[in-house]
Protein backbone atom coordinates (compact mmCIF):
# COMPACT_ATOMS: atom_id res chain seq x y z
CA UNK A 1 0.00 0.00 0.00
CA UNK A 2 2.83 2.19 0.65
CA UNK A 3 3.75 2.13 -3.36
CA UNK A 4 0.13 3.40 -4.03
CA UNK A 5 0.09 6.46 -1.27
CA UNK A 6 3.69 7.54 -3.14
CA UNK A 7 2.02 7.16 -6.43
CA UNK A 8 -0.84 9.40 -5.06
CA UNK A 9 1.65 11.56 -3.45
CA UNK A 10 3.27 12.25 -6.67
CA UNK A 11 0.43 12.57 -8.32
CA UNK A 12 -0.68 15.58 -6.08
CA UNK A 13 2.85 17.13 -6.09
CA UNK A 14 2.41 16.86 -9.96
CA UNK A 15 -1.06 18.75 -9.84
CA UNK A 16 -0.43 21.14 -7.41
CA UNK A 17 2.99 22.22 -9.60
CA UNK A 18 0.55 22.12 -12.63
CA UNK A 19 -1.91 24.35 -10.92
CA UNK A 20 1.06 26.94 -9.98
CA UNK A 21 2.51 26.92 -13.55
CA UNK A 22 -0.88 27.56 -14.80
CA UNK A 23 -0.82 30.14 -12.45
CA UNK A 24 2.40 31.89 -13.02
CA UNK A 25 1.64 31.67 -17.19
CA UNK A 26 -1.30 33.83 -16.32
CA UNK A 27 0.41 36.51 -14.84
CA UNK A 28 3.26 36.09 -17.33
CA UNK A 29 0.46 36.30 -19.86
CA UNK A 30 -0.70 39.86 -18.77
CA UNK A 31 2.08 41.31 -18.26
CA UNK A 32 3.09 44.73 -20.46
CA UNK A 33 4.67 47.55 -20.39
CA UNK A 34 3.52 51.18 -19.39
CA UNK A 35 5.38 54.38 -20.25
CA UNK A 36 8.04 54.74 -17.84
CA UNK A 37 10.27 57.75 -16.53
CA UNK A 38 12.43 56.24 -13.72
CA UNK A 39 15.29 54.53 -15.56
CA UNK A 40 17.51 52.18 -13.52
CA UNK A 41 20.15 49.04 -14.39
CA UNK A 42 18.98 45.60 -13.64
CA UNK A 43 21.57 42.34 -13.46
CA UNK A 44 19.79 39.34 -13.88
CA UNK A 45 21.99 36.16 -12.53
CA UNK A 46 20.73 33.01 -13.82
CA UNK A 47 20.71 30.61 -10.81
CA UNK A 48 18.25 28.20 -13.08
CA UNK A 49 19.53 24.19 -13.97
CA UNK A 50 18.92 25.59 -17.87
CA UNK A 51 19.35 28.17 -20.04
CA UNK A 52 16.87 30.45 -20.05
CA UNK A 53 15.81 33.14 -22.30
CA UNK A 54 15.27 36.98 -21.16
CA UNK A 55 11.80 38.16 -22.43
CA UNK A 56 10.92 42.38 -22.30
CA UNK A 57 6.82 42.64 -22.47
CA UNK A 58 6.23 45.46 -24.86
CA UNK A 59 3.61 47.87 -24.66
CA UNK A 60 1.15 45.54 -26.61
CA UNK A 61 2.13 42.47 -24.19
CA UNK A 62 3.88 41.00 -27.00
CA UNK A 63 7.43 39.15 -25.90
CA UNK A 64 10.38 40.86 -27.32
CA UNK A 65 13.25 38.06 -26.32
CA UNK A 66 16.57 40.72 -25.27
CA UNK A 67 19.06 37.91 -24.30
CA UNK A 68 18.59 34.31 -25.72
CA UNK A 69 20.05 31.52 -23.70
CA UNK A 70 21.82 33.04 -20.41
CA UNK A 71 23.73 29.97 -18.78
CA UNK A 72 23.27 28.73 -15.30
CA UNK A 73 25.62 31.09 -13.40
CA UNK A 74 25.88 33.82 -16.49
CA UNK A 75 24.18 37.37 -15.90
CA UNK A 76 23.15 40.12 -18.12
CA UNK A 77 22.55 43.86 -17.71
CA UNK A 78 20.00 45.64 -19.01
CA UNK A 79 18.75 49.45 -18.79
CA UNK A 80 14.92 49.85 -18.51
CA UNK A 81 12.28 51.81 -17.03
CA UNK A 82 10.28 50.81 -13.68
CA UNK A 83 7.04 50.06 -15.20
CA UNK A 84 8.89 47.65 -18.31
CA UNK A 85 8.45 43.83 -17.04
CA UNK A 86 10.56 41.18 -17.84
CA UNK A 87 9.84 37.33 -18.03
CA UNK A 88 12.13 34.52 -17.85
CA UNK A 89 11.75 31.12 -19.50
CA UNK A 90 14.00 27.94 -19.82
CA UNK A 91 14.44 27.24 -23.07
CA UNK A 92 14.02 23.36 -22.38
CA UNK A 93 10.41 23.43 -20.19
CA UNK A 94 9.71 26.66 -21.79
CA UNK A 95 7.89 27.43 -18.53
CA UNK A 96 8.42 30.94 -17.18
CA UNK A 97 10.72 31.21 -13.95
CA UNK A 98 10.86 33.16 -10.72
CA UNK A 99 12.69 36.05 -9.94
CA UNK A 100 14.34 37.05 -6.56
CA UNK A 101 16.21 39.98 -4.81
CA UNK A 102 15.59 39.83 -1.10
CA UNK A 103 12.05 38.58 -0.15
CA UNK A 104 10.64 39.11 -2.89
CA UNK A 105 10.03 36.65 -5.22
CA UNK A 106 7.69 36.60 -8.60
CA UNK A 107 7.58 35.47 -12.21
CA UNK A 108 7.07 38.55 -13.30
CA UNK A 109 9.88 41.51 -12.91
CA UNK A 110 9.15 45.06 -12.68
CA UNK A 111 11.62 46.75 -10.83
CA UNK A 112 9.62 48.81 -8.74
CA UNK A 113 8.20 45.46 -7.44
CA UNK A 114 11.44 44.49 -6.26
CA UNK A 115 12.74 47.83 -4.77
CA UNK A 116 14.81 49.02 -7.54
CA UNK A 117 16.76 52.59 -6.30
CA UNK A 118 16.09 55.46 -8.82
CA UNK A 119 18.45 55.80 -11.59
CA UNK A 120 20.47 52.88 -9.66
CA UNK A 121 21.49 49.18 -9.97
CA UNK A 122 19.28 46.35 -8.63
CA UNK A 123 21.15 42.70 -9.18
CA UNK A 124 18.17 39.57 -9.19
CA UNK A 125 18.51 36.22 -9.25
CA UNK A 126 16.33 33.71 -11.87
CA UNK A 127 15.40 30.79 -10.06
Amino acid sequence: SSGINAEYGEDRADEQLSKEQKANEIKAKRAKSTRGQIKYTVTFTNKHDEDIDLIWKNYEGGEVVVRQGISPGQSHSECSYFTHPFLARDIVTERVCYFQHGSVKKVVFEGMDFGAPHNGKINVDIL
